[in-house]
């Protein structure tokens, strides 16, 4: 869940760390199912499951974000015409970084 909920106040920007918590959602929500299948624990089963669904939901989105500010930054047009003027070098990072944190920040 917290992989998710970091994922969406961030806007994607975190989707590297969203899909580490997710997959460790996914990891000790199994953990948890197979407690319950195995008789060390007679509750939670539904919440093992929650955190099985939610953990893949998380891994899915981490990875469409990532591929979202891939493609963002590979086929962005820097060009000088652009109403964006951060005094950046058009050959770096730096734009792409103002241009979300502009977004977030309004």
């Amino acid at each position: 869940m917290a992989g998710v909920a970091l994922l969406l106040f961030t806007g994607g920007l975190s989707s590297i760390v969203s899909l580490i918590c997710s997959a460790l959602g996914v990891f000790y929500g199994r953990r948890g199912k197979r407690n319950v299948d195995e008789g060390k624990t007679a509750k939670h089963l539904s919440l093992a499951r929650a955190g099985v669904i939610v953990g893949i939901i998380g891994i899915v989105l981490s990875i469409l974000a990532t591929a979202a500010w891939t493609l963002l930054i590979i086929f962005a047009d820097w060009s000088s015409d652009s109403s964006y003027d951060y005094n950046f070098d058009n050959s770096s990072i730096g734009p792409v970084i103002a241009i979300a944190l502009r977004g977030i920040l309004i």
